[in-house]
């Protein structure tokens, strides 16, 4: 046989399935061998843990770690197909599915872990683009309700845009307004040494027509709802509630994908408005749409819109029309 020419890309792929093989190995090894970095918990879930360095029962149970470490199973099975990694891989999506709750704060930012109950915001986000792609992997709607309601809990606060300007615009119905001033950071973000995001002074405005104001950031406020803090004018560093359509920032922000798609379901015998939008989020077509039956959609995305959780059909007589995700069901519930 004539010698084989020499191929570098083989030589790493050689080099780089070694270190996968060792790595997955180091996953075999329970938690009676040293070192070791997985575990049983006490209600016999299976853990990857991230910093292995206490006792099994005493360990961080670190949900990101746990989550990283999965994507690298999947990653692994995608080359291999080795069966056990795949089981391991499903295994691991059972504790994360079932420890969700532990994962959770209602309302505020999400837990680091599951042994000390930190919440820092940092890892918030990080927990609503895991929950998005562990449904892109698994195919499973539940991870993508997930990451809905962390996202809807504590939003993204800073006003940043892949295609506009950093900071949005915040459009006022006529009306009378109540703002606000809270114990923040002077950016506005939440500051744990100024008392939990206290309230600190409001006053009244009145418009007579409807306006606009810039705003650079949007937020929960704790123990309160979504607010925009107002960047430029008479009410720098204000902050008012969002309240559609009396306030809203405009625009598309936060688009996040669906893979698969799931599925919508309208309500029977109930008109229910679907949009399309301009670049600006001005409404590029309205369509009201009502049958006499529970009807079902599927959709691809979600994003807040003119300050409301949208959701983006894809197939079908609507597809390419954004409906408010209040006006109907998703994934059956």
């Amino acid at each position: 046989m004539p010698p084989q020419p020499y191929r570098p890309e083989q030589v790493e792929r050689t080099r780089y399935l070694a270190a996968a093989d060792g790595a997955f190995a180091s996953l075999l090894r329970a938690d009676d061998a040293k070192p070791w970095v997985i575990n049983k918990d006490a209600s016999g879930f299976f853990w990857i843990q991230e910093y292995p360095i206490d006792a099994p029962g005493t360990s961080d149970y670190t949900f990101n770690g746990m989550i990283f470490a999965l994507f690298g199973l999947w990653d692994y099975y995608q080359q291999t197909r080795n069966e056990l990694a795949l089981k391991l891989w499903d295994g691991g999506l059972t504790t994360i599915a079932a420890y969700y709750p532990r994962l959770r704060n209602a309302r505020l930012v999400s837990y680091y872990c599951n042994t000390h109950r930190i919440a820092p915001l940092t890892y918030h986000h990080h927990h609503i683009n895991l929950c998005m792609q562990l449904q892109w992997f698994s195919g499973h709607y539940g991870f993508a309700r997930n990451m809905d309601q962390l996202l809807d809990d504590h939003p993204y606060p800073d006003l940043v845009s892949d295609d506009l300007p950093s900071g949005g615009t915040i459009a006022f119905a006529a009306g009378t307004y109540t703002l606000y001033r809270y114990a923040t950071t002077t950016t506005g973000t939440y500051d744990p040494a100024k008392d939990d995001d206290a309230q600190t002074a409001t006053q009244q405005v009145t418009f007579t027509r409807a306006t606009t104001a810039p705003a650079s950031m949007r937020r929960r406020i704790k123990g309160r709802g979504v607010y925009y803090r107002t960047s430029a004018g008479a009410y720098t560093g204000w902050w008012v509630g969002e309240y559609y359509p009396n306030v809203f920032l405009r625009g598309q922000w936060w688009t996040k994908t669906y893979l698969p798609a799931r599925s919508l379901t309208f309500p029977a015998n109930t008109a229910v408005d679907v949009f399309t939008y301009g670049t600006d989020g001005t409404d590029g077509s309205l369509k009201t749409v009502q049958w006499d039956h529970p009807s079902n959609a599927p959709f691809d995305q979600r994003a807040t819109i003119n300050g409301r959780p949208m959701l983006r059909i894809s197939a079908g007589t609507l597809t390419g029309y954004w409906v408010w995700r209040g006006d109907v069901t998703t994934d059956g519930l």
